[in-house]
C-alpha cells in the first residue's frame, strides 16, 4: 500500500517494472493518494500506469484518500509491505524530483513497531473513495 501525495511520470517509471513483477505473482497494490476524482492530476499520472497494468485489474486499486469529512488527506509518505510486515515513513514524494533530485529522509519500520502505521492505512483505505478499478 502507496500513501502518497504527490505523483509524476519519472516517479511513476522508477517503480513501474517493479509493481508489474509484483502484480504478476499476486500481490495486491494499493495507491492512496489525494487528486483522484476527475480531472486530478495523480489521476492523470495512475492512468497511464493502470493501461500499462491493465492485465492485474482487481490487484491493482486506486483510492482517493479523505479524511471522514470529505476533505483531502494528509501530506503524509508511507509504504507499506505484506500486510504491515514492513513500512517505510518519510518525506518522500513518488516524483522524479524526490526519488533523485533532492535530498528526503525516512526510516523503515519492522514488526511491532510497523503494525500501528499498517493499521492508520487501513483506516485511511476505510475511509477513501475507490477510484479504479
Amino acid at each position: 500500500t502507496f500513501l502518497v501525495h504527490f505523483i509524476d511520470s519519472e516517479g511513476i517509471a522508477e517503480i513501474s517494472h517493479s509493481l508489474g513483477k509484483a502484480l504478476q505473482v499476486g500481490v495486491e497494490v494499493v495507491f492512496l493518494s489525494r487528486d483522484l476524482g476527475k480531472g486530478g492530476r495523480n489521476l492523470e499520472v495512475l492512468s497511464t500506469l493502470v493501461e500499462s497494468l491493465e492485465a492485474h485489474a482487481g490487484r491493482l486499486v486506486l483510492y482517493e484518500a479523505v479524511t471522514a469529512d470529505s476533505t483531502p488527506f494528509s501530506h503524509a509518505k508511507v509504504v507499506s509491505r505484506d500486510g504491515g510486515a514492513e513500512v517505510y515513513v518519510g518525506s518522500a514524494n513518488l516524483t522524479g524530483a524526490s526519488m533523485e533530485r533532492t535530498i528526503e529522509i525516512g526510516a523503515f519500520l519492522r514488526g511491532a513497531a510497523a503494525r500501528p502505521v499498517d493499521h492508520f492505512l487501513a483506516l485511511v483505505r476505510s475511509q477513501s473513495r475507490q477510484r479504479w478499478p
